[in-house]
């Protein structure tokens, strides 16, 4: 059997894979844990959280299903097309929510949302050639998985550090400048 439809001969891959999402969806467990009156009383970091948490158990669950023996391709693609259709239907309903309470329309969640259409093109695609043992099989999931994974790295960082704090951050920042720059101008104006 060729790489791309022998489960076996990706074997270290999905090992690798499940393991560094468990590592990281327990960190993101820690750090909700840290956060929990935060992310408790505002809706849009409960909205994050979902969101993290279900992108890091959809690349932990792949794997694993991935890793189970005598699993052959056309039913692993089968698992991938729910997987994905379930992935995909939480996350537009969870973004749409969150790009509605943190208001405007900021470009961070659509290019999110382009990639992660990208990865889905991918997994089914993946899903499609596993049924049908041709095409490129499990190439085709592994940029799909690696492009979820770093969605949901930087979906699990806006959740410890929300971009709209940072945006105050700067906001503030600014307002302190601009409040020295008067301070010292009202200073050289009083010595003349």
């Amino acid at each position: 059997m060729v790489q791309e439809f022998s489960l076996q001969a990706w074997h270290e891959f999905y090992t690798v894979l499940a393991t560094a999402t468990a590592a990281l969806l327990g960190l993101l467990f820690v750090a909700m844990s840290v956060r929990a009156d935060q992310i408790g009383t505002k809706p849009v970091l409960r909205k994050r959280a979902l969101i993290s948490v279900q992108g890091m158990a959809t690349i932990l669950v792949l794997s694993l299903v991935a890793l189970i023996p005598g699993m052959n391709g056309p039913i692993f693609g089968a698992a991938i097309f729910a997987i994905v259709l379930f992935n995909a239907s939480g996350y537009v309903m969870a973004t749409g929510k969150v790009v509605r309470q943190v208001g405007g329309q900021s470009v961070g969640p659509w290019i999110r949302t382009i990639a992660n259409g990208i990865s889905a093109v991918f997994a089914m695609s993946s899903a499609i050639s596993l049924w049908m043992n041709r095409g490129g099989g499990l190439y085709l999931l592994a940029p799909s998985l690696l492009i979820i994974l770093a969605l949901w790295c930087i979906a699990a960082w806006h959740l410890i550090v929300p971009p709209e704090a940072l945006a105050l951050g700067e906001h503030e920042k600014h307002e302190h400048r601009e409040a020295s720059k008067a301070r010292s101008h009202r200073a050289v104006s009083s010595r003349r």
